[in-house]
């Protein structure tokens, strides 16, 4: 059974090969990495559950016309999904 170090090592792990798979998707698709798109996809990996557009919009002050545009993007090249509905609200997640 593996200790909770273990699982966090594990965890960062995983969260770094997702900035590194975040690099070559987004090459491989040729969409430029920007600044805003970087800062969007950190939000939604250090996220522990899934977020709205407003959740990002709140923690990072970008415009949300900018979010929707690069959750749209993220979804494109399937780096993001649709989690779930609640309310009216759509969340994302890795």
């Amino acid at each position: 059974m593996k200790s909770n170090d273990e699982d966090s090592k594990d965890t960062i792990r995983r969260k770094s090969n997702r900035t590194d798979d975040c690099w070559i998707i987004f090459r491989s698709h040729l969409i430029k990495m920007t600044a805003t798109r970087v800062a969007i996809v950190h939000i939604f990996q250090k996220a522990e559950e899934p977020l709205s557009a407003q959740d990002v919009f709140e923690i990072s002050n970008l415009s949300l016309a900018t979010i929707y545009r690069t959750i749209k993007t993220l979804q494109e090249i399937r780096f993001l999904r649709q989690s779930h509905i609640k309310k009216d609200t759509v969340y994302y997640e890795i």
